[in-house]
């Protein structure tokens, strides 16, 4: 089982800890990813599903000092840690943080964005045509573009693994549910979901980090976090003795698997660029 995953309003893979390991993790690659969206300076940004505003300080320092970013999250604990990041800052003319319970356009300082990012949050929400209407009208004055960014756990790849564990393995994260309120293959799944909700899909674009030998502490928590998700997935068959053992012991902070000098592990990303129709 995974400790510690819920923040404050019971979300998961969302405290505070968790995000801040995701995020510099991944820091060496997010120079090229962010320069690659359609992100100009002087743009209005929302970023929805902020939590404690580590993207939102990014996304402001692409748009400048003429632009404005909105972060807007229902977690007033990580609403909170975000506001102190930029508090007696550069980026405090340019930046505010919102608590908002739900979508609702009149909760926002603006009533027009050119860019709204949804990243790693839409997998979060159960009620999806709901907030796609909200962030549809958050752009709808400008024709501006939803950026929607997610990542898919059957995607996820270790090496070195048997084959009978990875079949397992490939089982499990392609026919397993929700992990509580999280959707571990949103990604994979939401493109006739965004198209019914009233975007089109201009590109699609895919980004993956590969971590190999030697292993930093900060990747081995991530690591290890991200497959112990494979033993919560629901799935109709319990996992083996052998995956269990896998994720636990091998997987572990410190496993076999870290001291492996062929070990590699790659995460991927999917991000839809869109726009209404």
């Amino acid at each position: 089982m995974v400790p510690n995953i819920e923040n404050a309003t019971g979300s998961v893979f969302s405290t505070s800890r968790w995000l801040d390991n995701h995020f510099s993790i991944k820091s060496r690659g997010r120079f090229r990813y962010a320069s690659s969206l359609p992100l100009r300076r002087g743009d209005h940004v929302l970023d929805f599903g902020c939590a404690n505003g580590s993207w939102t300080r990014f996304l402001a320092e692409m748009v400048g000092e003429t632009g404005r970013v909105v972060g807007v999250d229902r977690d007033a604990d990580l609403i909170h840690e975000a506001q102190k990041s930029v508090a007696g800052t550069y980026l405090a003319d340019r930046v505010s943080f919102h608590v908002i319970a739900k979508p609702d356009m009149r909760a926002l300082p603006y009533d027009r964005y050119d860019v709204v990012t949804a990243f790693n949050v839409l997998s979060l929400i159960e009620e999806l045509m709901v907030t796609l209407s909200f962030l549809r009208d958050a752009i709808s004055q400008t024709n501006g573009h939803l950026l929607l960014k997610d990542s898919a756990i059957s995607t996820d790849f270790f090496w070195p693994l048997s084959n009978r564990l990875a079949n397992e393995i490939r089982s499990r994260t392609t026919e397993g549910g929700r992990i509580r309120t999280y959707d571990p293959n949103f990604s994979l799944n939401c493109r006739a979901l965004i198209e019914r909700a009233g975007f089109s899909i201009q590109e699609t674009m895919l980004n993956s980090y590969p971590f190999v030998f030697p292993f930093s502490l900060a990747e081995q928590a991530y690591i290890s976090q991200n497959a112990a998700m494979i033993l919560e997935m629901p799935c109709r068959e319990r996992p083996s003795v052998e995956l269990t053992q896998w994720v636990q012991e091998v997987l572990a902070p410190g496993g076999t698997f870290f001291a492996d000098r062929e070990s590699i592990y790659t995460t991927t990303e999917f991000t839809y660029i869109c726009r209404t129709t």
